[in-house]
Order: C-alpha cells, then structure tokens, then sequence
C-alpha cells in the first residue's frame, strides 16, 4: 500500500539538515523573486490589523520576518527543520530585530502543537509545491484552518501559467516522471479547499500568466471578513477570475 503522505516525509527529510538551511537562506533573499512574493503577501494580509497574532509556517531561514514585524504584527515563526530555526533567530539577531526564542517553535504542519484558533492569520509560503497528493494537502489545509481564527495566506504552483505548462512539457519530451514541485490545476486544489470547509476569498499571481507561483487567501466558510481590502499592490485576480 502506498504511503498516503509520502511527500510530506521526503519534504521533511530534505530540509532538515544545517546545510541545506544554510543553503537556503541565502537563495531568495534580496531577489526579484523575494520582492514580488513580499508584495503579494502584503496584499493578501491586508485587513489583518496591526497587532494582530501571525504564524509563518514554514517559517524557512525568516526571510518574511522583517515584512511581517513591519507590518505591525506579533510573530510565530515556525518550522518542521530545527536548522532553519536557528538560521532564523541569526537572521533576526543580524537584522536587530527583537528575538523572543518563545516565538521560535519546530513544529510539523501536519500536527502543530499550537492550540484552536491560537492565530489571527497564517501565511504558509512555498510549502503546498512540494505536495504532490490530496491527502496531504488536505491534512495541512485542515491544521491551518484549525489554528488560525481569520485567514490563511498561502503559495503553490500553479499549472495554468506559462511555467507550468513548461514544465510538463519539458517533462514529457524527457519522458520523465518527478513528484517534486509539480504545478497542478486549480480546480484539483479547489476540491481540496473546499473539502475542508475552506473558501477563496482573494488571489496573487506573482508574475500573472507567467509564474507558475500562485498566492491565495482562504478562509473558513461562514467566517465573517475582516474588512474591506484596500487598492491592490500587486496584480490580482478575482475568485470569480479562478473559476
């Protein structure tokens, strides 16, 4: 019987090494690539006031953790990998910013230790691409939505874009079969939100039509908005858009 979480493991075993952590903390800090990211989770968040309780899950080596703190906001970061947490509390001490080690917690997303409804928001960037099966997918989205009592911000990769459409292209003319960062369809994804009771309330292309990088806001059916969301900073799509 096949393992119904399988790239959750390799997810978990591929991060989870001080080089690798140290490897990618450097990767996408200060890039282009960063700063369009920053812009469309800046976007999503908006209408989370200041002040508010976030969690960045994966945290990674912190890199959102200035953008977070500007925003006004009290911040858990966390992370399946121990190493990134360390390259994350160094992170933080080189940037001067406020360092509570109680706000640093290792935590698997599939099974966080945080309690009901502990969080105003979540943002979970660049983890849902590396999750190739429904299965976990919806486990991760059914944990976030248990903890967080307002919106979850997340990324995955997107299959209708220009990127995504390379990708299996190249991937069928090599004839070759990967499981890693694969870009699926919006409605595969739809059914997986809805499925755990979740709606989309908000979307972000980073590069619209070419990245394969897609954010969106999701909140639990029933929930009562925030507030209105300002002009936008980023380009956006409607839900209506995504249909």
């Amino acid at each position: 019987m096949t393992e119904p979480f399988h790239s959750h493991a390799r997810y978990i075993n591929a991060y989870d090494t001080g080089d690798k952590a140290s490897e990618y903390a450097r990767s996408q800090l200060g890039t282009r690539t960063h700063q369009r990211e920053s812009r469309c989770i800046s976007r999503l968040l908006a209408g989370v006031p200041r002040g508010a309780n976030v969690l960045d899950l994966p945290c990674g080596a912190s890199r959102f953790l200035p953008l977070l703190t500007d925003l006004g906001y009290q911040v858990t970061e966390s992370d399946a990998s121990p190493a990134m947490l360390r390259q994350g509390m160094r992170a933080a001490e080189q940037l001067g910013l406020p360092i509570d080690p109680q706000r640093f917690v290792a935590a698997d997303i599939l099974h966080t230790p945080f309690s009901e409804g502990q969080f105003d928001a979540v943002l979970c960037n660049r983890m849902f691409h590396h999750f190739n099966e429904s299965t976990t997918r919806r486990a991760a989205l059914r944990e976030l939505s248990r903890i967080s009592r307002g919106p979850i911000v997340l990324s995955f990769f997107c299959a209708a874009s220009w990127d995504g459409l390379s990708f299996h292209l190249r991937h069928l003319l090599r004839d070759k079969r990967t499981l890693d960062r694969v870009p699926i369809r919006l409605g595969t994804f739809r059914r997986d939100w809805e499925t755990e009771g979740l709606r989309l309330t908000d979307s972000a292309a980073t590069r619209p039509g070419i990245s394969k990088q897609r954010y969106l806001r999701l909140e639990r059916v029933g929930l009562i908005p925030l507030s209105p969301l300002p002009a936008s900073i980023c380009t956006v799509e409607s839900p209506q858009a995504l249909s």
